[in-house]
């Protein structure tokens, strides 16, 4: 992925974008997924290639130190949930993007030793539904387009 692109990124099986809540920038501010629209603040991301072969994921809201997606208390459990906060640095932001056939990709979390991934709660197609993290299953709610902006 191109780390100077700006991306909406589009869950496979909803056609939602992934979403900051109401535009927050505080830490701990709910990341849902959306509208079918992109190209907002709000839906919109980069990614960053770390040190260590992993990729931070940051919102468009971000003022270079907040916005960076975060599994929640750092928690490897499933139905952790997945928030934007401030640079922190550690395996709490940290995600390998695993590439799909169909060109989509998995986007697997560092805390669980990339055994969980970010998905959509209960495969829900709603705006609204919440983002989580959840152990790997096969379901396209665990898939993400990375649409160039």
């Amino acid at each position: 992925l191109d780390e100077n692109a700006v991306y909406a990124l589009r869950n496979v099986n909803s056609g939602r974008c992934m979403d900051v809540y109401k535009s927050g920038t505080a830490d701990g501010t709910n990341v849902q997924q959306y509208s079918t629209v992109a190209g907002k603040a709000n839906n919109t991301w980069t990614v960053k290639k770390t040190s260590d072969g992993y990729y931070y994921i940051i919102s468009q809201l971000s003022n270079g130190t907040t916005g960076y997606l975060t599994v929640a208390d750092g928690a490897n459990t499933d139905g952790a949930n997945v928030e934007v906060s401030s640079f922190r640095g550690d395996d709490s932001q940290k995600f390998t993007l695993k590439r799909n056939a169909d060109g989509s990709y998995i986007i697997l979390t560092k805390v669980s030793g990339g055994k969980k991934c970010v998905e959509v709660i209960n495969a829900d197609t709603a705006a609204g539904a919440n983002v989580q993290q959840w152990v790997l299953t096969g379901s396209t709610c665990q898939n993400w387009k990375f649409e160039k902006q």
